[in-house]
């Protein structure tokens, strides 16, 4: 078994395990578009406790305004969203699907730096004007969003208070999320790590089974593949965690806790205090 922890107290600088070098150019997008924008009637498209936070009854007038301009969106695991520099033309509000924000390193590496599901929004540099993306988004959790195009939230949101409210809560809560991640990334351990991550995640798609693989959360880590497959098999062993063929299943969510660092707290309870 690989000593990942003196690997991580030493100089050692994790390389993604990868087949073939990393290309977005290469990768086809698999995203499905309904455009049918969500029924308005009931506000069914908001009930459930998966759907967005921001898009719900506690909202309404919001909704209504947007209701006409919002189109369902149905992602794959994997899909890409924005590559660095790429003009924002829609934001999004996830329901179900989960969204990874990536840094690409010169070695071609990658890092999560955020991870945003139906608490928060996707393209918020938007609203300041034309801002380019300034990292790769990447679709972690198979799911709904729905999506605006930019240019109409960032014209609602120079005249609507309420609005800006939500969007200066949600900006807090990602710079919150940025830099509790940049002292996780650099400090603490990768299996506190892991755990911690995993604990986000599954706040996050709301249930047990998770649709993950070893590879996935490796470069989602910044770590190698041998690293993260000891570390969830010693979770394994003490029946923490289980998995299969593309999916992880959380069997105890306590121990899972005892053994994460506190930043899934940190990070949860800035959101409550915001939301």
């Amino acid at each position: 078994m690989n000593n990942y922890n003196d690997q991580e107290q030493s100089n050692y600088t994790p390389k993604l395990y990868r087949e073939t070098p990393f290309d977005l150019r290469t990768k086809t997008l698999k995203t499905k578009i309904n455009n049918q924008p969500p029924p308005i009637r009931n506000n069914s498209a908001v009930k459930k406790s998966s759907e967005s936070h921001f898009l719900t009854e506690k909202n309404k007038n919001l909704f209504l305004k947007f209701a006409p301009h919002l189109e369902k969106v149905t992602f794959t695991g994997n899909d890409s969203i924005y590559q660095s520099g790429d003009k924002i033309d829609y934001v999004y509000f996830p329901q179900s699907s989960i969204f990874s924000e990536f840094q690409i390193l010169e070695d071609g590496a990658t890092i999560e730096i955020a991870m945003t599901g139906n608490e928060g929004i996707i393209g918020l540099s938007s609203i300041l004007h034309t801002n380019p993306a300034t990292n790769w988004t990447q679709i972690s959790a198979p799911g709904t969003a729905l999506r605006l195009k930019s240019k109409i939230l960032r014209e609602e949101a120079n005249t609507n208070r309420e609005l800006q409210q939500i969007l200066y809560g949600c900006v807090g809560s990602y710079i919150k999320q940025i830099s509790q991640r940049l002292v996780c990334n650099k400090y603490h351990l990768l299996e506190k790590r892991l755990c911690s991550w995993l604990l986000m995640m599954q706040d996050r798609f709301k249930g047990t089974k998770l649709p993950l693989t070893q590879e996935q959360m490796a470069r989602i880590l910044g770590a190698n593949r041998p690293s993260v497959s000891n570390i969830a098999h010693s979770l394994r062993v003490a029946e923490i965690i289980d998995y299969r063929r593309g999916s992880l299943i959380i069997r105890n969510r306590t121990k899972l806790e005892s053994r994460a660092c506190r930043c899934f707290a940190e990070i949860d309870e800035n959101l409550e205090k915001i939301f």
